[in-house]
């Protein structure tokens, strides 16, 4: 009897267990995705570019440095999301959108002249 529910047990969940790593094959394997993520790593460097570019040419004031690590901090959470297993088309793409925000963010601090008091 114990063996027979054994058997029942495994029965029930190998279907569901087996399809799980399919999934994850499967999202990998999207090209729109891979595409998104490429995108998305591209834009978050070049976010990091346009602050070292800025820090370096001195255009940042501290205060756009300090709003820029609070920025870096979540575009490193974006990074881990991306690299995630399982992340959707959906959510690459709101990722998208958010970096693009940062970006214009630091291009926007980049641009503006350090104000001497």
């Amino acid at each position: 009897m114990k063996t027979l529910f054994a058997v029942a047990i495994a029965v029930a969940f190998v279907p569901a267990w087996a399809q799980a790593p399919a999934k994850k094959e499967a999202a990998k394997a999207d090209p729109k995705l891979t595409e998104c993520r490429a995108a998305n790593q591209k834009a978050h460097g070049e976010v990091v570019k346009i602050h070292a570019d800025a820090k370096k040419a001195g255009t940042m004031s501290q205060a756009e440095e300090k709003h820029f690590h609070k920025m870096d901090q979540t575009l490193r959470h974006h990074r881990a999301m991306m690299a995630k297993d399982g992340l959707s088309l959906a959510e690459c793409q709101k990722l998208s959108a958010e970096i693009a925000r940062e970006k214009a963010a630091a291009e926007r601090m980049a641009a503006s002249p350090v104000k001497k008091k």
